[in-house]
């Protein structure tokens, strides 16, 4: 899902002064401008990078930021924008900071946090038990707030007598709730 990598803005001597072209790589910009010149045959002049940033998504930043200068955009094909440079720079930064703000991790919860959470459950599922008829043990249930390992949501899950794991609704993560049956 991540794509670590670099978005860059190139230019071109050879073409109008404020076509840009912008776009991502998973290598050094440096070495996609170079690569664009010497494996075209069609480009009359060097690449130079006028503006790169990394991100840990780059293939999405990039997608983005496509969509965001789509006015600006000279071929719907291509990745050229005729823009005036110091724009296109404001929409790099704004979009990789927002998506680095996306992909930053939730902070961790204080470990205490997890253990009340399992005493709560463990409580929870005792009192369920001892009211319910002895013949209905392997259907009972317990309706317990869980939090998911990976993302760190809480959410309200209902599980069946030996089940021990859930489906977190946000990153749709399988995700083990500590329950004592």
């Amino acid at each position: 899902m991540q794509n670590k990598g670099i978005v860059y803005i190139l230019t071109n001597e050879s073409y109008l002064p404020d076509l840009l072209k912008i776009g991502y790589t998973q290598r050094s910009a440096d070495c996609r401008a170079y690569e664009l010149y010497d494996k075209a045959t069609g480009v009359p002049g060097k690449f130079k990078v006028a503006h790169e940033r990394e991100v840990i998504d780059c293939k999405t930043a990039e997608e983005v930021i496509h969509i965001r200068l789509a006015k600006y955009r000279q071929n719907e094909y291509r990745e050229f924008f005729k823009i005036d440079i110091d724009l296109a720079k404001e929409a790099v930064d704004q979009v990789v900071s927002e998506i680095e703000r996306l992909y930053q991790p939730s902070p961790e919860p204080e470990p205490t946090t997890l253990s009340t959470h399992r005493f709560k459950a463990r409580d929870k599922t005792r009192r369920q038990e001892s009211s319910a008829n002895p013949r209905d043990s392997y259907k009972s249930s317990t309706n317990l707030l869980a939090q998911c390992r990976y993302c760190w949501q809480e959410f309200k899950v209902t599980l069946i007598r030996y089940e021990s794991q859930a489906t977190c609704p946000s990153c749709k993560r399988m995700t083990s709730v500590p329950v004592s049956w």
